[in-house]
């Protein structure tokens, strides 16, 4: 294969004109191959394009986000320690409906590393994986009779505060979670909010990895899982509050019927997001869970050093701000 330099070579030793003839008839017939072929393949994708929009009910839309902090003291008298951290955000919703039936899916996927002071390496500060399948029969304009499904977990192991990464405590299906229910839907795509009431509904929770002891999550000893049945409502607010600017709010409650029903399990996550322009984006995030069956270690301060102490229900919070690039698409298909 011919590089510039040796078609300076070629051209300063007079090599014969049919030669360079025939080099340049190759690369131009390439050009051209390739121009034909990239035609080809656009019309293609419009005719299917054209194709769907006229006979399809499927809406899809996505992003992908990937964000960083980093900051650095140096004699700085007010002090501070050095950190470093990257996060990576994956979202995708595929939606079909009709004049009377409507089927919602979504994946998500969150995974956030952070290097602090002069920890030489990075710990995971967040991972989130979550799939969600919802169908509904509508019975009225805004109204909707629904069956849902849930599943959520973590895809790497965990460890606890100022650990040495000798053990862990969290893992994939370690817990693990599977929501399911069945009620009714309401919605109003102008604000837009979503909000599913489901009377009858079930939990189950799953600890596979046997290293990590099952009863930090609600199990009895000894066990893989533990099943609740109960009543869960999900609150969904979404909307873009100013040019550029989305917010979007998404609360689960659910309570057991038969265990300490008074004890509601709460997972709030609420995102706040800034696009400056189609690749640079700024979030913040603020996710608040409560679980009365999940065992958060306690820390207190023993002889100056930050000691555990023991376990036990806690509001969990968190809360991250980055700035990225991301990418992001959606097409709504015309019935």
């Amino acid at each position: 294969m011919f590089t510039i330099f040796d078609e300076i070579l070629v051209l300063k030793s007079s090599i014969t004109n049919l030669s360079i003839n025939l080099f340049m008839f190759r690369y131009l017939f390439a050009f051209l191959f390739i121009i034909t072929i990239g035609k080809l393949a656009y019309s293609q994708e419009t005719k299917v394009e054209d194709s769907l929009k006229k006979s399809s009910h499927w809406m899809f839309k996505g992003g992908v986000t990937l964000s960083g902090n980093q900051s650095n003291f140096t004699n700085w008298n007010a002090g501070g320690q050095n950190s470093l951290t990257g996060a990576f955000n994956f979202d995708f919703t595929a939606n079909y409906e009709t004049d009377k039936f409507i089927w919602k899916n979504n994946l998500n996927q969150v995974y956030s590393i952070a290097r602090i002071g002069e920890d030489s390496v990075f710990r995971k500060v967040n991972d989130v994986f979550s799939l969600t399948s919802s169908a509904g029969y509508k019975v009225k304009k805004n109204t909707s009779l629904i069956a849902f499904a849930n599943f959520l977990t973590q895809l790497s192991p965990g460890y606890p505060k100022n650990s040495d990464f000798s053990k862990y405590n969290t893992n994939f299906l370690s817990p693990g979670y599977i929501s399911s229910g069945f009620g009714f839907q309401l919605t109003q795509k102008d604000v837009y909010y979503q909000i599913i009431v489901s009377p009858v509904s079930s939990k189950l929770t799953l600890v596979t990895d046997n290293s990590i002891d099952g009863r930090n999550f609600g199990l009895d000893s000894g066990k893989n899982s533990r099943l609740e049945l109960g009543a869960n409502v999900n609150l969904v607010f979404e909307r873009e509050v100013m040019k550029n600017i989305f917010f979007k709010s998404n609360m689960l409650l659910f309570t057991n019927y038969l265990v300490e029903p008074q004890n509601i399990d709460i997972n709030w996550r609420n995102e706040l997001n800034i696009r400056a322009n189609k690749l640079i984006s700024v979030s913040i995030i603020l996710h608040m869970i409560y679980d009365h069956d999940i065992l958060i270690p306690i820390y207190e301060e023993v002889n100056g050093v930050e000691t555990e102490v023991g376990s036990g229900p806690r509001t969990q919070l968190m809360q991250l701000f980055g700035i990225g690039l991301s990418y992001s698409f959606q097409s709504k298909d015309k019935k």
